[in-house]
């Protein structure tokens, strides 16, 4: 066990930011996760809220989408974009 994944760290904190997109920043930074990780992660929290807002015609903060929501724009780019899931290469003979 290392500093970062202690068991006395607080699994959620407040954010400090009011924004959206820093508020992604700041819990994935929180999690330590990669840059890369962080940068996908800004770019589909913004990619939903932009389709949001263009298929209800006015932007709506994420706390006021539920479920119907997600799996509209989970339905749109499996349908519409062809954005797959991913799935680990497999390696070997099973």
């Amino acid at each position: 066990m290392n500093r970062h994944n202690r068991t006395d760290k607080p699994d959620w904190v407040p954010p400090r930011s009011v924004k959206l997109l820093d508020q992604v920043r700041e819990r994935v930074r929180y999690r330590h996760y990669s840059l890369q990780t962080e940068k996908a992660y800004v770019y589909w929290a913004k990619a939903f809220g932009l389709w949001a807002a263009r298929t209800q015609g006015a932007f709506r903060h994420p706390r006021e989408m539920g479920q119907a929501d997600v799996e509209g724009f989970l339905t749109m780019l499996a349908t519409e974009q062809k954005v797959a899931r991913w799935r680990p290469p497999r390696t070997g003979k099973c």
